[in-house]
């Protein structure tokens, strides 16, 4: 299949920038604000489709009776990726760059990398478009981010990012959405121009390249979020330019429980979409348990509860099952079922909605398939959950620094934008049934 695609708690410093032309210096001190999206794929589905059934509860919305779960948000553990193993030799960048350092989460490295580059205090462009938890990691550091415009289809002008330079800025921080690259070429020459620090986010692009070369590679420090494309239970790693440089402090260990709690939850939910409504029973009676468990033996505070920067975590490594469990992937075979999901998607719902981006180009490694709507997204996500499809609400939020008004294109990806699975767990047959449900669902809400 081508890759052409048809039609069809840190506070906020009072100097925060937004570009000239926008009309607004935002001065507010305020609570981080969190936001849904993939980030929470893992450890925060159940609470993301209990909102969604409460907003439609308040709406006086019927749901259909539940079916059973075919299409979760991310991939699933398989029993078979829990042995032990180390993170093969010939595994793709960034896992087999030689400096590479592991971290709990991508916004760990975040708050590290800015400090090491000398970033406190100084000003730091910074895309409109982001989740929040890592302008979240960015501002505990201690930089002051000045917002650079995204338009409509997560796309970035160089010249924009340039116009938004001034004598204070020292760094860019580059998002690559959903596996897609950002004009990253551009930035990086750009940046060497000006003599500015460049920090690649890719967190939602592991895997993906440009051209031959993968993302990650171009700026200064490059930021990965493991566990948003494979079933780990957490994981974050940052890679360098200078190959000698190293960043994150020694690492301290999670609690073994929450490490524990976070993997069978990725394994119970592979029965639920194996084992059907026995399934589905299993893994609801074991998650309440296990959380009364927890409150009855005082159990240490979860990392994984909250999708906002916590600097109590800050200093958290990687565990040792998330290295098993990487060196369990078929990295070759991930990409290429990503891509197929996702051009069949694309396919299948381009009556729909026009594909988000035309074409899908050779190195992506799509984490999600966004699909515009004109819908109450909230209650697009617990008709979807009701049917067995585990939709996200990507990036609803508004982070306090950024606030709604200052970029009317982000307000309308955060208001539109429903993210669709298209994982490498994905069958074929389960992606067409995925589109059929999806086109169902809009058309009871439409």
């Amino acid at each position: 299949m081508e890759g052409k695609l048809e039609q069809g708690s840190a506070r906020i410093p009072a100097d925060i920038c937004l570009p000239a032309g926008c009309g607004r210096t935002c001065g507010a001190r305020s609570q981080v604000s969190s936001s849904t999206g993939c980030a929470g794929m893992v450890f925060s589905m159940s609470h993301v489709v209990a909102s969604a059934e409460k907003h439609v509860a308040r709406a006086g919305v019927f749901l259909p009776p539940k079916r059973t779960l075919f299409a979760t948000a991310g991939p699933t553990l398989w029993p078979s990726m829990l042995w032990p193993r180390s993170i093969p030799a010939d595994a793709p960048y960034p896992f087999n760059e030689p400096g590479a350092e592991f971290c709990y989460f991508a916004r760990n490295a975040i708050f590290w990398v800015v400090r090491e580059l000398g970033l406190e205090g100084q000003e730091v462009l910074f895309p409109a478009y982001h989740h929040g938890v890592e302008l979240g990691a960015l501002l505990a550091a201690g930089a002051r981010p000045r917002f650079f415009p995204v338009h409509m289809g997560m796309r970035v002008h160089a010249d924009e990012v340039a116009a938004c330079i001034t004598p204070r800025t020292r760094a860019v921080f580059l998002i690559h959405y959903a596996g897609f690259p950002g004009p990253v070429e551009d930035v990086a020459e750009l940046c060497r121009w000006h003599g500015l620090k460049l920090i690649e986010d890719c967190a939602l692009s592991l895997l993906s390249r440009t051209g031959t070369r993968p993302l990650g590679t171009f700026g200064d420090a490059g930021i990965f979020c493991i566990w948003k494309t494979l079933p780990t239970p957490h994981g974050g790693l940052v890679v360098w330019r200078d190959k000698g440089r190293r960043v994150l402090p020694p690492p301290e260990k999670a609690a073994a429980c929450r490490v524990a709690s976070a993997t069978a939850n990725l394994f119970l939910s592979n029965l639920e979409v194996r084992w059907g409504a026995f399934g589905r029973f299993l893994r609801r009676s074991l998650s309440s348990t296990g959380s009364a468990v927890f409150e009855t033996m005082n159990a240490p505070k979860d990392p994984l509860a909250d999708d906002t920067f916590d600097p109590e975590f800050v200093r958290l490594g990687m565990s040792t099952i998330c290295r098993w469990i990487i060196g369990a992937q078929h990295f070759p075979e991930i990409v290429a079922r990503r891509r197929r999901n996702y051009l069949l998607l694309a396919e299948e719902l381009g009556s729909v909605a026009a594909p988000f981006w035309s074409e899908l180009p050779p190195g992506v490694c799509p984490l999600f398939y966004p699909l515009l709507v004109n819908a109450d997204k909230e209650e697009l996500v617990a008709r979807l959950t009701a049917r067995g499809v585990e939709g996200v609400n990507l990036w609803s939020q508004h982070h306090s620094a950024c606030p709604k008004g200052s970029f009317p294109e982000v307000d309308e990806m955060r208001r539109r934008i429903l993210e669709l699975p298209c994982h490498q767990d994905l069958a074929a047959e389960a992606v067409h049934r995925l589109a059929v449900t999806v086109r169902e669902t809009l058309a009871e809400v439409s």
